[in-house]
């Protein structure tokens, strides 16, 4: 803070709310510098005495305007999500400060996931990285105001991997059918990503094959006999994988009299 009241001699002490501040120095008569101390928002008076007890008051005094007040969000997590996808999906996005116009946001400590970023403004914005396991980032975000007073905040998010899940065939389970017999019975897993999934299949019995978009198989098994097959779901986008090993149970047909009775 500099002040310009005459008079100013060496060896001058500056008081503010009742405490000295020191260093003070005498640029000329007419002007000293010292650094004003850390006070709560409001006005406050400056005594400024000369070692011959001449005293300047500067009024209405120095003006302290508030640090930045945090409204948004609250600290700690702003949600989960999975790895690859957009950080839209997290609970939070946007951190929002008021104090003296303009706030801007930055990173004090700590990191954001690699592939995002927060904006000036307070934005996150990309997609999420890739991740082998449950990660958690932890940050302290820091909103400046006009002053450059400053007030931080701790947040966190989590990212988690795709997880791809077997709803049907179950493992070790058994597909079944006649020998000329249409088969009909569709694939079903499930991305916790959300993503679709793709279908594929190491073998299948003679005459039998399987849509890799929707999991539906076609064709007429013609062939009697169990063929041990491995079903492997992929998720798009993320490329994560589950496989089911299933047995695919072709049966002879069988002809029943039904009349006249044997």
């Amino acid at each position: 803070c500099a002040l310009p009241i005459s008079g100013f001699k060496a060896g001058i002490t500056v008081n503010i709310n009742g405490s000295n501040i020191s260093p003070v120095t005498v640029l000329d008569q007419g002007r000293i510098t010292f650094t004003s101390p850390a006070l709560s928002s409001a006005t406050y008076t400056i005594y400024a005495s000369n070692t011959d007890g001449a005293t300047a008051i500067y009024v209405p005094g120095l003006v302290y305007s508030g640090l930045p007040t945090w409204s948004s969000p609250t600290a700690g997590s702003i949600g989960t999500s999975y790895e690859t996808k957009s950080v839209s999906t997290l609970n939070y996005t946007s951190f929002s400060a008021t104090g003296d116009a303009p706030i801007t946001y930055s990173i004090l400590s700590g990191s954001l996931p690699s592939g995002v970023t927060l904006s000036s403004s307070g934005t996150l914005s990309g997609t999420l990285p890739v991740t082998s396991s449950p990660t958690t980032y932890s940050f302290t975000i820091r909103a400046t105001d006009a002053q450059l007073q400053d007030s931080d905040r701790a947040f966190s998010l989590t990212i988690n991997p795709d997880l791809i899940t077997w709803v049907a065939p179950t493992q070790n389970g058994s597909l079944t059918v006649y020998e000329t017999q249409a088969f009909s019975t569709p694939l079903s897993a499930t991305s916790a990503a959300g993503y679709g999934v793709m279908y594929a299949a190491n073998t299948l019995p003679t005459g039998i094959t399987l849509s890799n978009n929707t999991g539906a198989f076609t064709g007429y098994a013609n062939t009697v006999g169990v063929t041990g097959v491995q079903l492997t779901a992929t998720a798009n986008t993320t490329g994560r994988y589950a496989t089911s090993n299933v047995n695919f149970v072709v049966n002879q047909d069988v002809v029943t009299w039904s009349s006249p009775a044997n």
